[in-house]
């Protein structure tokens, strides 16, 4: 479990990337997301690969 917060820190700004270690492992990862407000998503995304993943819109 990670978390990204809008701030961390008095006029700095951090890196709203997570990384997450898989070792060796080369498969596809299940990816749940909690977003604020009570919002849930889940996708199957590869390993191995950076992924940019927005708040949904209402629609």
């Amino acid at each position: 479990m990670r978390e990204v917060h809008a701030s961390n820190g008095l006029s700095a700004q951090g890196d709203a990337r997570l990384l997450f270690g898989l070792g060796d492992y080369q498969g596809d990862v299940l990816v749940r997301i909690r977003w604020c407000g009570d919002r849930q998503q889940e996708r199957h995304v590869a390993s191995g690969r950076y992924l940019r993943i927005d708040y949904p819109s209402s629609s």
